[in-house]
């Protein structure tokens, strides 16, 4: 019994170092995120969507999913929900906004995040309200997919959709709503997909904050107000769509392996 017990703990450590590697790989890989929260809650440009998109991101106390109570106006005032979706998180573990679903979402295929937003939206906004979708990087991916899906499309109002570092994903079916599409031009994630590859035009406004490191720009620029101010609260260029938004409601949802 002793010897069977000294055997399990060898191989216990021995599994143990290369998982407490990784563990320390990936919290120390993920890159530095500048986004402060809006001075205020009525957003006018962009960037100041971006920037509340981007809060919490690598940070374990914050799931990468976000629905908020807010408030349109387009010309006629609205409530809706915003649901927010943050990308790729390589600090998390057991995460379905992973490798995996990067893969698949770039080849146009549905993802288990894919399916955790559909859960998270279905059992968190009544049937009938009216929704804005945000998305960075994989997150914006997603949104294009979810847009185009029978189920939401049926159950929601999807008005407006906004992706930041986002590249295309064309679907299966007609996409719901206004999309805008927004990359800098040293962003290299935004030509990440294949259906990117293959098509003859670009619906992707391309601006630029200067950043040349390609991390950097995918991370920053569509934060930064001097780039994306000209374009209103969901991403049309010389818009005037206001969103204000009750960060009292809040709330974030995970999206484990096992949600």
């Amino acid at each position: 019994m002793g010897c069977f017990r000294k055997s399990v703990a060898i191989v216990l450590l021995i599994v143990s170092i290369p998982v407490a590697l990784l563990l320390v790989f990936k919290a120390n890989s993920a890159p530095a995120v500048h986004a402060v929260m809006p001075e205020t809650t009525t957003f006018t440009n962009a960037s100041q969507l971006a920037n509340y998109l981007e809060l919490g991101y690598f940070d374990n106390d914050f799931g990468p999913i976000s629905i908020t109570e807010a408030t349109l106006d387009d010309g006629t005032s609205q409530a809706v929900y915003l649901v927010t979706l943050r990308g790729w998180e390589p600090n998390k573990f057991f995460n379905n906004n992973g490798w995996t679903s990067c893969m698949l979402a770039g080849n146009n295929r549905r993802s288990t995040y894919f399916r955790r937003i559909k859960t998270v939206i279905s059992e968190n906004i009544p049937a009938g309200a009216s929704l804005v979708i945000a998305g960075h990087s994989l997150g914006g991916m997603v949104a294009e997919q979810l847009i185009g899906d029978n189920d939401l499309k049926e159950n929601y109002k999807i008005l407006y959709t906004v992706t930041y570092g986002s590249p295309i994903v064309a679907y299966k079916t007609e996409k719901e709503g206004i999309l805008s599409m927004l990359g800098d031009g040293f962003d290299p994630v935004i030509g990440l997909s294949m259906d990117t590859k293959y098509q003859y035009y670009s619906p992707i406004s391309h601006q630029t904050a200067g950043i040349q490191d390609g991390v950097s720009a995918h991370m920053d620029s569509y934060l930064d107000a001097s780039v994306w101010g000209n374009y209103d609260a969901v991403g049309q260029k010389g818009g005037t769509v206001t969103l204000t938004v009750n960060p009292d409601t809040r709330t974030y949802y995970e999206a484990r392996t096992w949600s």
